[in-house]
């Protein structure tokens, strides 16, 4: 395996650590969630332990409203990493993920 088919499979895995530990084994609560976030990106997201912070990630992350978060709605998270640092109480992940991603050459 690829060192960049290591690193997305280990995004994969992760995932399924949280998912795995109440309901549904394929998606994330709001509490699974925070753990995840809390956890695994420390320093990438600001405001982690603050509880309205975490509800607007869930908010924003859970596209259907099925009150909880596929992996597929997960990765509207990673995507928006990819674009820069992210600060979680600075507005809507879904309208940083409107804007055009970064160019690359």
């Amino acid at each position: 395996m690829t060192k960049l088919e290591d690193h997305l499979e280990g995004i994969i895995n992760i995932f399924h650590q949280y998912s795995v530990r109440v309901g549904h084994f394929d998606t994330l609560n709001k509490r699974e969630l925070k753990q995840l976030i809390t956890k695994e990106l420390p320093q990438t997201l600001q405001n982690t332990k603050d509880q309205p912070t975490i509800d607007k990630i869930f908010q924003d992350l859970d596209a259907d409203k099925d009150g909880a978060v596929s992996f597929e709605e997960f990765r509207a998270l990673e995507s928006s990493l990819w674009r820069g640092p992210l600060s979680a109480d600075l507005g809507n992940i879904r309208r940083q993920l409107s804007q055009p991603p970064p160019a690359f050459l």
